[in-house]
C-alpha cells in the first residue's frame, strides 16, 4: 500500500526506497513489489513534471536547474528527469 500511495503522489523509486528503508523494509523487497506493479518511471516523471509546470517553456538555465532539482528531490533518476524535461521542449 505504501508503494502505490507514493507512486500515485508522484514520488520516484529513489525516494520510495529511502522512505521504506526508514521503516525497515529492504531495498530488495521494494524492488520485488515494484516489479510486480510494472511501473513506468519515465512516464511518472513526465506526469509529475507536467502537473507542476504545465506546458511552460524553460526560459533560463537557472529555471532548468530548478526544475531538475525538484524532480530529483522527488526521487527520479537523471535519465528520467532528462526524459521529462526534453519531452516537452
Amino acid at each position: 500500500m505504501l508503494l502505490r500511495s507514493r507512486i500515485n503522489k508522484g514520488y520516484g523509486l529513489n525516494y520510495i526506497v529511502q522512505e521504506c528503508r526508514q521503516q525497515n523494509i529492504s531495498r530488495e523487497q521494494v524492488l520485488e513489489v515494484v516489479a510486480q506493479l510494472d511501473v513506468d518511471w519515465f512516464q511518472q516523471a513526465l506526469l509529475l513534471y507536467q502537473k507542476k509546470y504545465g506546458q511552460s517553456a524553460i526560459t533560463e538555465y537557472k529555471d532548468k536547474l530548478k526544475r531538475m532539482a525538484y524532480l530529483q528531490r522527488r526521487g527520479f533518476s537523471s535519465e528520467q528527469i532528462q526524459f521529462a524535461i526534453n519531452h516537452l521542449e
